[in-house]
């Protein structure tokens, strides 16, 4: 691991103190640098992670009281310790004045014994600098010198995660085959229990009305509600699968295929935009079924990143990774399913491109991929193990550097102080409840200010650092809360025009409108982008409107892309059948359209739009009669049938 650089920062003019001070505290196993120029500290500050700063109060040119005041707006007390010394103003009233003004936590006269100064150096983090334990987790797929007891760690050391974390948590506990329980909290304090066992997803706890067994059954079409009341009204202990299949009204094949219906649809709504916590219990598992195991959980990966993960999200999570290169990780083999996937296969040469030894930043800057689609890529690779990041084991060079702010700079650009704290705890992965915290580490992530012969780059560097500011300072005066209540008004008067927006477009569906109903549904999805199930409207619209575009073969890309993008959970839904038959149906495949349109109605026999489809399918596939061929009687009977 690296040296995490000086943590102590000395201003003093006398050469012969500053050199004992500095040795005695490497001694400590502390790191430590010296000055006697102010505007040099002032430098360090920013360019160091220093936790305590000692402060001479007579210096060449300066007074060091006035030097800490200017420095407590940039860094107050819960970031920097400052400790003064002096060997002339000793007054008891100057020494008191002085801790009040500055905000030091000690002062300390001189000559005094370097012993002394270790009370105040006792909250000191002097350990070497280990990565998060998120980052530290995105490390491990490629480190085979782990053993299961350094990953349980790992896991134990989680807290504080995004919801989009947990794909890369749920297949690397599969791959490393720990059994127990990951419990997950989201903000609005709902617990959610993931169960492994031996290489397997084995339960998924999730409270939630929709996945309730007895509705599932009924809308797959494998019970009646008859059927569930007769046994909801049954006085037995049995569980309500055990009763039906007990009284001959679900096979046991029927129930195995819902109640893994059940858990795919739970595992995929765990996967949410937001903050969670996390906590891993190791535990002997009994092995069960069903269960999800790897090589399904990688197809319902892809389904997340494709539809769920935010082009936000991964622009924020990638930016401390921007100085590593892509290497092939412990799975990796060019026959890889993952590598057949169209998140990857879309990509021509991707994984090509990846392994060349460049940077992530690097790659980037060619563009030789959308931005977005090229991070989506990615990350599901890294999340099934095939490829894996490495840390380059150098400093940023400036051009390095150039990009890595230009990166953060664009990401800031236009937003308001709420979305920019955000943005500052996504990238830094700290506790948005400890803002002093959030803005130290943010700094840190921007490395060394540039020199002042880079203008662009101090210019780029500058503007950053005014809106961290300025967002930080929003937290701690308390008007980010009352920003961020206006922010939730203005986001529900939004969902609620897009609600609007959606009862017309689906009207619009209904009466074959599709056109129109795109229009609608466009404005829906720039309202809400996560409006529920408007992927799927969309390709219903698109498709209703398919025949009338310029560019069928351009159409039906973006169809391809919009299914790509829907929700697992959604493709258990009538909607979602019937959205394919149209869709096998617009690509001339009328038994697969038909099939389709047949389950829809099972699982929704008041889909109208359905049953319409079915008919239309009927006469398509009704064989014409020949009149040159038919028999006299036929032919006769046909012209006077009463029409």
């Amino acid at each position: 691991m690296a040296s995490q650089g000086p943590v102590v920062l000395i201003l003093e003019d006398d050469d012969s103190l500053c050199t004992a001070l500095v040795s005695f505290l490497k001694k400590k196993g502390i790191e430590a640098v010296a000055t006697a120029n102010a505007e040099e500290a002032r430098r360090l500050l920013r360019a160091n992670r220093i936790q305590v700063m000692m402060v001479d109060c007579l210096l060449p040119g300066e007074n060091g009281v006035d030097f800490v005041q200017s420095l407590r707006k940039e860094f107050p007390p819960t970031l920097l310790d400052v400790v003064l010394m002096s060997g002339i103003f000793i007054e008891p009233q100057f020494i008191k004045d002085s801790i009040r003004q500055t905000q030091s936590s000690a002062f300390l006269k001189k000559p005094f014994e370097l012993d002394d100064l270790l009370p105040y150096l006792s909250k000191l983090n002097v350990q070497t600098e280990a990565a998060s334990p998120r980052k530290t987790l995105y490390q491990a797929f490629g480190n085979s010198a782990l053993t299961d007891r350094d990953k349980k760690k790992i896991l134990e050391s989680l807290d504080d995660i995004h919801g989009f974390d947990l794909p890369f948590i749920y297949n690397f506990l599969i791959h490393s085959k720990i059994s127990g329980h990951l419990n997950v909290v989201d903000e609005r304090e709902n617990v959610f229990g993931i169960t492994f066992a031996d290489g397997v997803i084995v339960g998924v706890d999730l409270a939630d009305r929709d996945t309730f067994l007895g509705k599932l059954l009924i809308e797959s079409g494998y019970i009646l509600p008859e059927d569930l009341e007769l046994v909801l009204n049954m006085k037995s202990s049995k569980r309500i699968g055990e009763k039906l299949i007990h009284n001959h009204l679900l096979s046991p094949h029927g129930f195995e295929i819902v109640l893994a219906n059940q858990m795919s649809i739970r595992l995929s709504r765990t996967i949410l935009d937001s903050p969670v916590k996390v906590n891993f219990v190791a535990s002997e598992i009994e092995m069960m079924t069903p269960h999800v195991d790897g090589e399904r959980l990688e197809r319902f990966i892809h389904d997340w990143v494709a539809a769920k993960l935010t082009a936000e999200w991964l622009k924020a999570h990638f930016t401390p990774f921007g100085n590593s290169m892509v290497q092939k990780g412990p799975e990796f083999r060019l026959q890889h399913p993952s590598f057949m996937m169209p998140l990857v296969s879309n990509l021509e040469r991707l994984v090509d491109v990846l392994l060349t030894g460049a940077t992530l930043n690097e790659i980037l800057d060619k563009r030789i991929y959308p931005e977005e689609t090229l991070l989506k890529a990615l990350h599901f690779l890294m999340c099934t193990g095939t490829l894996v990041l490495r840390e380059r084991p150098r400093v940023r060079n400036v051009e390095d550097q150039k990009k890595h702010l230009k990166n953060i700079h664009h990401q800031l650009a236009g937003k308001n102080t709420v979305e920019a704290y955000e943005l500052m705890v996504r990238m830094t992965t700290s506790n948005e409840q400890n803002p002093d915290l959030v803005f130290q580490e943010f700094v840190a992530l921007l490395g060394a200010p540039p020199s002042s012969a880079q203008r662009d780059q101090v210019s780029i560097y500058n503007d950053i650092k005014n809106v961290a500011k300025a967002a930080f300072d929003a937290v701690k005066s308390g008007s980010h809360a009352k920003i961020k209540d206006e922010l939730m008004r203005d986001d529900m008067e939004k969902k609620l025009k897009a609600s609007q927006f959606f009862d017309q477009a689906r009207g619009m569906l209904e009466k074959s409108q599709f056109g129109a109903a795109l229009s609608a549904l466009e404005k829906v999805e720039k309202l809400d982008p996560k409006f529920d199930k408007i992927r799927l409207h969309l390709v219903w619209a698109r498709l209703g409107n398919i025949d009338n575009s310029p560019n069928k073969s351009a159409g039906f890309k973006t169809v391809d892309n919009d299914l790509m993008m829907v929700e697992p959970e959604d493709k258990f839904d009538a909607l979602y059948s019937f959205v394919m038959g149209l869709y096998a149906k617009a690509r001339g495949d009328y038994p697969g359209a038909k099939r389709s349109f047949e389950k829809a109605v099972a699982m929704d026999s008041g889909l109208i739009a359905a049953r319409r489809e079915l008919a239309v399918i009927a006469t398509l596939n009704k064989p014409k009669q020949d009149v040159f061929n038919q028999d006299l009687k036929t032919l006769v009977g046909s012209l006077f049938k009463k029409k």
